[in-house]
């Protein structure tokens, strides 16, 4: 019986397309580094290097780590400095592209439930971003970084999802054997990783996103009602 569910964030909690959150991502950001004499291709640029980076973890570094060295080497280490101004950015304007969530749309009930049942909560969200803007992506759901037991980010992950070691150092962090958790995402490739460590996995299809076509029939999967009733039948209720 499961007693853990790690979830997905884009695409599973938080219905925001990628493309569409990109491009407002990145524009916001370009704004607010533009007053110090950033320009704003080099400026993301110089992200885009950062983010592969992280995605080359081998376990060394956090991908913190490996996003500033980056960074430093495309702007000069004097961009370091930027850390406190981006950090504040997250909990700032980048709020403002929370304007995409559609109106309305929560899943404070979704989780209430899930903690009433007396389940666990992990975020396992791509670790590129630091906990400040997961936090903020979260309250645009109406959720909270209180809400999960351990959520992966930037400061404290070492590998990018879909890694195994990525999935490894969740149940480590969690004490946790693979069997006794549940991934929760959309992402028919990314989300169905834990599977190959022993841990469970449903999809959920109102989002899918299955670029390599995974035949869909070898995991459960469905809505949010499917998801509740797949967990109350492995409770035996």
């Amino acid at each position: 019986m499961f007693d853990t569910l790690l979830f997905d964030l884009d695409g599973t909690l938080l219905p925001i397309d990628q493309e569409t959150f990109t491009k407002a991502y990145f524009a916001e950001l370009a704004q607010k580094v533009a007053p110090l004499g950033y320009e704003k291709e080099p400026f993301l640029d110089a992200v885009w290097q950062g983010t592969i980076a992280m995605a080359g973890g081998n376990g060394k570094e956090t991908n913190r780590e490996r996003f500033w060295d980056s960074f430093a080497r495309s702007l000069g280490r004097d961009a370091r400095a930027l850390e406190p101004t981006l950090l504040s950015f997250y909990t700032q304007e980048f709020d403002r592209i929370g304007a995409l969530v559609p109106a309305g749309y929560s899943v404070r009930d979704k989780l209430d439930a899930l903690h009433a049942s007396g389940y666990t909560l992990a975020l396992a969200t791509s670790p590129f971003f630091p906990e400040a803007a997961t936090q903020t992506r979260l309250s645009w759901v109406g959720a909270d970084c209180r809400d999960f037991a351990y959520i992966t980010s930037y400061e404290n992950s070492h590998f990018p999802k879909p890694r195994r070691e990525y999935f490894q150092e969740i149940f480590a962090a969690l004490h946790k054997r693979p069997e006794a958790c549940l991934m929760v995402g959309n992402h028919a490739s990314e989300d169905i990783v834990p599977a190959k460590l022993g841990a469970g996995v449903f999809l959920l299809t109102d989002h899918l996103e299955n670029p390599g076509l995974t035949d869909l029939s070898a995991f459960p999967h469905g809505g949010w009602a499917d998801l509740f009733s797949f967990l109350a039948a492995d409770r035996g209720e």
